[in-house]
């Protein structure tokens, strides 16, 4: 009877901890936010379906650039990123959401175009004849 006790328990045990690293993963490792960087002008979006609260946004060195009180579903926030400071890696923390990171490119670029090509030459048969 004790054995069959410690089996169930340790049974009930593995499952409560099972959804305790559920609900723990959920809530803290939710990205829901996206840095996009077009012509210059930095935004955060929020991708998520609910309210984020308590949102920092900061440099890599530590100067703060926004904080915002809450960003709602969908919407967008532009972000004044001192013009001095690019290029630059921005960082967003909130509460119960995973930390984004964007490295910004310096003004005026814009990136690189990466295209491949490949030559080969058909190949020869011999046909009779």
């Amino acid at each position: 009877m004790i054995k069959r006790k410690k089996r169930a328990l340790t049974g009930f045990f593995l499952i409560y901890l099972t959804f305790v690293f559920m609900i723990v993963s959920l809530a803290v490792f939710t990205p829901g936010m996206q840095f996009t960087d077009e012509e210059g002008k930095v935004t955060l979006k929020n991708n998520s379906v609910h309210i984020i609260k308590n949102v920092r946004v900061e440099l890599a060195d530590g100067t703060p650039v926004d904080c915002l009180p809450q960003i709602m579903p969908g919407s967008v926030v532009d972000l004044n990123v001192p013009k001095k400071k690019r290029p630059t890696k921005i960082i967003a923390t909130a509460p119960f959401h995973a930390t984004i990171e964007k490295t910004l490119l310096p003004l005026g670029k814009s990136g690189f175009h990466l295209e491949w090509s490949v030559n080969y030459q058909k190949p020869v048969q011999a046909g009779k004849g």
